[in-house]
């Protein structure tokens, strides 16, 4: 499957890579965040994939499914897994099943972290992560709030701009 031609006639012919290739490019010490896209239908080939990997340590799991979520962290007891959401109601509705299903945290908008959300989370011990946060005065403001960690499309860009703020 070409997925490179749309983007220039240079990168023809470029494939997806498998997760197998993926998981053999972590560098020690780095992790490898997986999302889930898809339900329980994949979750066979991804357990297949990652039992026979020499790098299971390295990999944490997330996903807006909560049934596959779950599941995964079923199977991978030891791997951080985080239920990604965008709505502030149903993480809070949400909150203690997820501490009573042994998942690490939840990966949440950005936009709908205040001071209250961060609060709830922390009271029921769970990591609190946000997404996709590109802007420097909104890393400012999750950190003040006691957010464990963030994703973003712009890494070097972001971390340089916050560390001369």
């Amino acid at each position: 499957l070409d997925v490179g031609s749309f983007k220039n006639i240079k990168y023809k012919g470029q494939k997806i890579p498998f997760l197998e290739e993926v998981i053999s490019l972590i560098p020690i010490g780095k992790k490898l965040v997986v999302e889930l896209k898809s339900g329980l239908e994949t979750i066979p080939a991804i357990e297949r994939v990652v039992k026979n990997c020499s790098k299971q340590n390295q990999l944490l799991f997330i996903s807006f499914n909560w049934e596959a979520i779950v599941k995964l962290k079923e199977i991978f007891p030891n791997n951080k897994c985080y239920w990604l959401s965008g709505n502030k109601s149903k993480v809070l509705n949400r909150l203690e099943q997820i501490s009573k299903f042994n998942l690490d945290g939840i990966d949440v908008n950005y936009s709908i972290i205040d001071r209250s959300l961060a609060k709830r989370v922390k009271e029921v011990n769970l990591d609190l992560v946000a997404y996709t946060v590109d802007k420097p005065d909104e890393v400012i403001r999750l950190r003040s709030l006691g957010v464990d960690g963030i994703t973003t499309n712009k890494p070097q860009w972001l971390k340089s701009t916050v560390n001369n703020l």
